[in-house]
């Protein structure tokens, strides 16, 4: 148990960062939420309402997690039994981030932090791949990373974004690697350049269809799809407009 005065730290200080956002989720693998109590309560009962707190929180930012166009978690949750499971799975599995949580003395207040990753949704997003993964060919890839510039249209960052040729055929999907999700292209070279990965292909998508799924064209469908089958481990990052 964490004693603390709120006054000279903050709960910010001593957790670590909320992931408040789907941005955030979808990017880190992760959800990370901090509860908090009503003042004047003792001890014992600022810890439960600061935990019932960090509990609905986190349940409703995962509700509306976007899975697929406009499907959120809940709503993929409320058609299939597969989905509802694995959102309870993904919600019991959270836990807390310090102990018990951590209690301000002076204002009789708890807070109470819950954190853990969201590798249970892949499976929601490898249920919804069609894309056959190519057989690799054998040669050296000349890229390390994609970046899709998705800013033609209302693109919506989710658990199953997709990656068309322009004849229709599905190219790439989630269950080929995590893609990263940014607002602009300087940012998408900066992160990729933070990994060390020093060979980004850039390629503008012509349009995208239900919001998540991206079509490419002739050309730059045909680059994506020689580059999934050298067989290199390729980062996509996914610029959109906010």
């Amino acid at each position: 148990m964490l004693f603390f005065s709120a006054a000279a730290y903050g709960a910010d200080s001593v957790f670590p960062p909320e992931t408040i956002s789907h941005l955030d989720i979808l990017n880190s693998g992760r959800i990370t939420v901090i509860g908090s109590s009503p003042g004047g309560l003792n001890m014992n009962n600022a810890l439960r309402r600061a935990r019932i707190d960090a509990e609905e929180k986190a349940h409703a930012l995962l509700s509306d997690l976007p899975v697929s166009g406009l499907r959120t978690l809940e709503d993929a949750a409320l058609f299939d039994n597969e989905s509802e499971h694995i959102f309870r799975e993904l919600i019991s599995s959270l836990s807390s981030c310090r102990g018990k949580g951590i209690y301000d003395k002076a204002e009789k207040k708890g807070y109470y932090c819950l954190t853990g990753r969201t590798d249970p949704l892949d499976v929601l997003a490898e249920k919804s791949a069609a894309a056959a993964r190519p057989e690799p060919d054998g040669s050296t890839a000349e890229y390390d990373s994609v970046i899709i510039n998705a800013a033609v249209g209302m693109f919506v960052p989710a658990l199953a974004n997709r990656i068309y040729a322009a004849d229709g055929t599905e190219i790439w999907n989630r269950s080929f690697g995590h893609p990263v999700y940014v607002t602009d292209m300087p940012d998408a070279v900066t992160l990729l350049f933070q990994e060390g990965r020093r060979k980004p292909l850039s390629l503008n998508a012509e349009r995208v269809v239900s919001y998540t799924d991206v079509y490419l064209g002739k050309t730059a469908s045909g680059e994506l799809t020689r580059l999934l089958a050298a067989g290199a481990d390729v980062k996509i990052v996914f610029v959109f407009l906010k």
